[in-house]
């Protein structure tokens, strides 16, 4: 018994504690019946004003660089209605386009090829070269930094009863193509990717 109201006269003593220190926020926040603020008040107001600016602050800055990083990804409904069938069956779906039909199969302008759905870039034209096999080849992705980081993922793929290196963009996850090792030097690389995957910026040499 003795116990019994200890807990109940400890709850009792936590439970004014608390209740005071919610007054005590309250009379900081809420308007003042007599307009007057003493100056243990306007301390702790300050206090707790700039403490919550500076925490929404922070908070609002993280959310607006999700936000800004989520947004370079194109939803499933934009590229719906922004991408042919074509497109978005190869980089959506992981198809492939028929070989010799693609639009930069026999193309030979000066520039960077960029991912079709989120606009990074993927690879230059001086990388490209003509292996014949009837999808735009390349021998290097375009390094992206001083670190030699580029914006293509490598997946192990096996579809089809083969083993095979699928690569896709990195920030949006395209289907691109896939990359073998029987390129030129100094790779030795061939990154065959779908006409399909890829957009192109031209730019003066």
């Amino acid at each position: 018994m003795t116990t019994f109201f200890s807990l109940c006269k400890c709850s009792q003593k936590l439970s004014t504690n608390f209740c005071r220190s919610i007054r005590q926020f309250a009379s900081f926040h809420l308007p003042y019946r007599n307009n007057t603020v003493t100056s243990q008040q306007q301390s702790s107001f300050h206090l707790i004003s700039t403490s919550n600016r500076i925490s929404f602050h922070n908070y609002n800055y993280n959310l607006k660089r999700k936000m800004s990083k989520k947004q370079q990804t194109p939803t499933d409904d934009e590229l719906r209605k922004r991408l042919t069938e074509e497109q978005y069956y190869v980089t959506q779906c992981k198809g492939t386009e028929q070989p010799f039909t693609g639009a930069f199969v026999d193309h030979h302008e000066h520039g960077v090829y960029k991912c079709v759905c989120c606009g990074v870039q993927l690879f230059s034209s001086e990388a490209k070269f003509d292996s014949g096999c009837g999808w735009p080849a390349f021998s290097a992705p375009l390094s992206t930094d001083e670190k030699d980081s580029t914006n293509i993922t490598e997946n192990e793929d096996r579809s089809h009863g083969m083993v095979r290196t699928e690569v896709v963009c990195s920030q949006c996850q395209a289907h691109l193509g896939h990359v073998f090792d029987d390129g030129p030097t100094p790779t030795h690389l061939r990154y065959c990717i779908n006409s399909a995957s890829l957009d192109f910026e031209k730019k003066n040499k």
